[in-house]
C-alpha cells in the first residue's frame, strides 16, 4: 500500500476509533480540558523523530506489582522527581496510529499511566518527553499473562544520565 493510501486508510479507521480512544483516557483519570489532541499527521512526525532517537539507547527495565503506586518504580521516580510544573509529554496507546496522542502535563502522565495501561485494550500506555529526553512503555500484565500476573511492565529509554 502506497503511503498517501495507507494514511488515508488509518485516517478513516481512526474517525471510528477516536471517541473511544479519548474515552480511555478519561476513564483513566484524565480530565477532557487537559487532553490536547495531535492529530495523526502530527503524531506521525513525533514517532519518526522517536525512531531516530532512541533505537539505539537499550532500555532499563523493571517489573512493579500492580498493587504499587508508579512511585515505587526507580525508573518512574527518578523522571517524575526531576519534572518541572510546566513541562509538557505526549502520552498514548497503540491505538496512536488511528487516533494520534495527547500532549499532557508530565507529572499528570506518570500519575495516569498505570490506569491507562489497565483500561487499554492492548493494556499499552506510552509516555513520550515532548522534548524527547525520555520515553517509558508500560504495560500492564493482568491475571491471566503466565509470567508475571498483575504487574506493570515498566521500559524507559532516556537520554538523560
Amino acid at each position: 500500500m502506497n503511503e498517501r493510501l495507507d494514511f488515508k486508510w488509518r485516517e478513516n479507521n481512526g474517525k471510528k476509533k477516536i471517541k473511544s480512544y479519548k474515552e480511555t483516557f478519561i476513564r483513566a483519570d484524565f480530565d477532557n480540558s487537559n487532553l490536547k489532541p495531535i492529530d495523526l499527521i502530527g503524531s506521525d512526525l513525533i514517532i519518526d523523530e522517536v525512531k531516530k532517537i532512541f533505537p539505539g539507547i537499550t532500555a532499563r527495565k523493571e517489573l512493579l506489582n500492580e498493587d504499587l503506586n508508579f512511585v515505587e518504580s526507580d525508573l518512574m521516580r527518578e523522571i517524575y522527581l526531576s519534572l518541572k510544573e510546566s513541562e509538557l509529554s505526549y502520552i498514548y496507546t497503540d491505538d496512536f496510529i488511528y487516533c494520534g496522542m495527547f500532549l499532557v502535563d508530565s507529572k499528570k502522565a506518570f500519575e495516569n499511566a498505570f490506569n491507562v495501561a489497565k483500561v487499554d485494550i492492548q493494556q499499552t500506555c506510552f509516555i513520550l518527553d515532548s522534548k524527547f529526553r525520555f520515553h517509558f512503555t508500560i504495560t500492564y500484565n493482568d491475571k491471566l499473562h503466565s509470567d508475571f500476573p498483575n504487574a506493570f511492565d515498566i521500559q524507559r529509554k532516556s537520554l538523560l544520565s
